[in-house]
């Protein structure tokens, strides 16, 4: 159905952007401790929020298909200028988006089609190469084509994010 997962409010006939997030909630630390994480509130919301007024539909996906977590310290109204209105309307959105607790698994999405999308983004771009080539080399299965470029795009978070940009632009 349109908008599962994404924007609820999405049509069939909207472009669409594949977000592609981490599965993971939590770092095993060293010591023992946990460490809660997940994707940044203002990296997500303030880039997903453009993709939607600009008449673009999202689409989540993440490597294992389940829930992205909001990492609990970029709940805050600094990176959102101070602005707790701001900070507010970012949690609406975020909680407006059923894709985020229904995200496809990353195979799934890839196995589709990358070409279906007007581009792929990585939230917090600066850090998928950490993590993303580890996850893919395990769960994704290659694709002809399609998931070579986005690991080549993961690893360096180039071509494909520059892409969905010039799509929102």
């Amino acid at each position: 159905p349109a908008g599962a997962h994404g924007d609820p409010s999405a049509t069939d006939d909207k472009p669409t952007v594949l977000v592609v997030l981490s599965s993971r909630n939590q770092l095993d630390l060293r010591d023992d401790r946990v460490f809660a994480t997940g994707y940044y509130l203002n990296e997500l919301i303030v880039p997903v929020r453009a993709m939607l007024d600009a008449g673009l539909q999202t689409v989540f996906a993440n490597p294992d298909g389940n829930p992205a977590v909001t990492d609990p310290h970029s709940i805050s109204a600094s990176y959102f200028g101070n602005d707790d209105a701001a900070l507010q309307q970012a949690l609406a959105l975020r909680d407006s988006l059923d894709g985020l607790q229904h995200p496809l698994p990353l195979a799934q999405a890839i196995s589709e089609g990358l070409d279906r999308h007007a581009g792929v983004f990585f939230p917090g771009a600066d850090r998928v190469g950490r993590w993303f080539p580890r996850t893919c080399s395990r769960r994704v299965p290659p694709a002809p084509g399609a998931s070579h470029s986005l690991r080549d795009a993961a690893a360096g978070a180039g071509p494909l994010q520059a892409r969905a940009r010039r799509q929102v632009a």
